[in-house]
């Protein structure tokens, strides 16, 4: 591989990709401590379409980064570490989450990106304060432990467009965590497979009371039977229907 180009613009140092084309590799300015923003053209026809591998590793200061539209990738370990770092808002075209990027950071909000498609190895693993986890139908894969290690994670929602999941990617995460998704998907052979509840999306199977895949007489049955639990009658053979 050649040996990588760095140029300096402003407050940052870049990795140089292409003619055109850089990735933000490290800060040198002196004016902030706590809230950076990247810039997304430094220079004239420059533009800035990645964050590089280790950009902010280990800073336990930063508490905010605004990436710039343009970026396209975050490269392996680039916020690892920022134990300060709370939120993350992904720029609109991000496609490429690398290994580690996130892991062991202080994020607890997560917004993604609909053009984001595939989330590294361990990439936010270890992130105590992440709840809750949305991924966009952009989505293609999430890396092995990708989320390993987040003991509060309690729900997350996989779309149909997930094809692959990774070995450990909700492996000890909250004793009550639930995945939402679609059946027949990774999403519910993962959850099946690693005796995680799976609850089936409400968006495609509304009214599909009995989870097998079709609203049919049978569901609208149940839905009987509730109304007339919640009057307090009792069916033809004597059960009392009341709610329990």
């Amino acid at each position: 591989a050649s040996a990588v180009t760095y140029v300096s613009y402003g407050d940052y140092k870049y990795a140089k990709i292409a003619d055109f084309k850089v990735y933000v590799a490290q800060y040198t300015g002196s004016d902030s401590k706590y809230y950076f923003t990247v810039p997304a053209s430094p220079s004239a026809g420059v533009s800035t379409t990645g964050v590089y591998q280790n950009f902010m590793k280990d800073n336990t200061d930063i508490k905010s980064i605004t990436l710039p539209d343009t970026v396209e990738v975050i490269q392996q370990m680039a916020f690892s570490g920022c134990s300060s770092l709370t939120d993350f808002s992904a720029p609109v075209n991000l496609s490429t989450i690398g290994d580690y990027a996130f892991s062991k950071s202080g994020i607890s909000n997560v917004q993604f990106n609909n053009k984001l498609r595939t989330i590294g190895n361990s990439a936010f693993s270890n992130n105590s304060n992440l709840e809750i986890v949305e991924f966009p139908k952009t989505l293609n894969s999430i890396g092995m432990g990708a989320f390993s290690n987040c003991q509060n994670l309690k729900f997350v929602t996989i779309p149909a467009s997930v094809k692959s999941i990774g070995e450990g990617a909700f492996l000890n995460c909250n004793k009550n965590i639930i995945i939402y998704g679609e059946r027949r998907t990774a999403a519910e052979v993962y959850a099946n497979n690693n005796d995680i509840t799976f609850i089936p999306s409400v968006e495609r199977y509304f009214g599909d009371l009995d989870l097998d895949g079709v609203v049919s007489v049978k569901d609208a049955t149940y839905i009987m039977k509730a109304a007339v639990r919640m009057n307090g009658y009792k069916i033809e053979d004597g059960t009392d229907l009341k709610l329990r």
